[in-house]
């Protein structure tokens, strides 16, 4: 079912894009050459985005596949697989009709929406927040609530303990978000709640090497969805309120802000040289010591920012 936009529609790449209702919460968004764009919500389900027409879709219902709250969103052409983060938030009151218990990395046909395999992750608090795919078609995902990254091959019947350091951590424990390669084929993670940013040598054999934390230019506030600009060079969402470019040159990397006085992004993807971003005001959703849990959301849209390469 085509869902309107407040757009008029053309064959020029649109401004924002108004995204339906206001109980999305919207977390991650992938997109692919033709200009489709795949959008998540904790609500449960996904959206098909023409980033051309400004047209929205349906993609997945809430509950299809006994998927529940949905974070990362990661569209691999090479499979054909549209792999979402899936996770169980009912003891935080959101309860999505046909979802399983757990968290669960979950693989839909890119073409029909249909589901193609679940992975459970271990532990009953585990929390699958974002994924990020190698040249070889591996499949690597954090685990918010502990130091963990887990990794799926093609052929393997579950998930694995790729990486896990306590380095990682944040001092309250967890935190765990966004990871990107870059063109020196390491993997690059980010911890949402200390700010950090690491990478993880990958070596010839696929297992992880050493792990490194790199210095910043300035403080990162909230790191979270992370994707390549090419190079060494990654788009950022920060939750606490910018659009950033990290150009990463050895153990550094340079900070530079796209876009500033952002509402709470969360994710990110690219699109004919602009950066689309989600605003999933997640703190609305679940409360803060600011925030009460029934404060007014603000429309939710996948609005553009132009980059430079």
């Amino acid at each position: 079912m085509l869902i309107p936009t407040a757009l008029a529609l053309g064959g020029a790449a649109p401004g924002p894009i108004d995204l339906p209702g206001d109980t999305l919460f919207p977390e991650s968004v992938s997109t692919l050459p033709n200009g489709s764009a795949f959008v998540g919500s904790v609500s449960g389900g996904v959206l098909r985005v023409s980033l051309v027409s400004g047209t929205v879709d349906r993609f997945i219902a809430p509950g299809s596949f006994e998927s529940g709250s949905i974070y990362g969103v990661l569209a691999d052409r090479r499979s054909g697989i549209l792999w979402v983060c899936s996770n169980d938030f009912r003891d935080r009151g959101i309860r999505i009709d046909g979802a399983a218990a757990g968290s669960r990395l979950i693989g839909f046909d890119l073409r029909s929406g249909q589901g193609r395999i679940a992975l459970p992750l271990p532990g009953a608090k585990s929390v699958c927040n974002d994924i990020a795919i190698d040249r070889h078609g591996a499949v690597y995902i954090t685990d918010t609530s502990g130091p963990r990254i887990y990794r799926w091959r093609e052929g393997e019947a579950a998930l694995s303990l790729w990486f896990t350091d306590s380095l990682l951590e944040s001092p309250r424990g967890g935190g765990l978000d966004g990871l990107a390669f870059a063109a020196d084929r390491n993997l690059y993670v980010n911890n949402y709640r200390s700010g950090a940013l690491f990478r993880i040598a990958i070596r010839s054999d696929g297992s992880a090497g050493p792990v490194v934390k790199l210095r910043t230019s300035r403080p990162l506030e909230k790191p979270d969805g992370m994707r390549s600009l090419g190079g060494q060079r990654l788009a950022l969402a920060e939750g606490g309120g910018r659009i950033s470019a990290v150009t990463i040159s050895g153990d550094s990397a340079t900070v530079e802000p796209l876009a500033d006085a952002v509402v709470e992004p969360t994710g990110l993807s690219t699109f004919h040289q602009q950066i689309w971003f989600v605003s999933g005001q997640l703190s609305r959703l679940f409360g803060g010591p600011s925030v009460p849990a029934n404060a007014p959301v603000l429309p939710f849209r996948l609005s553009p920012v132009r980059y430079h390469h």
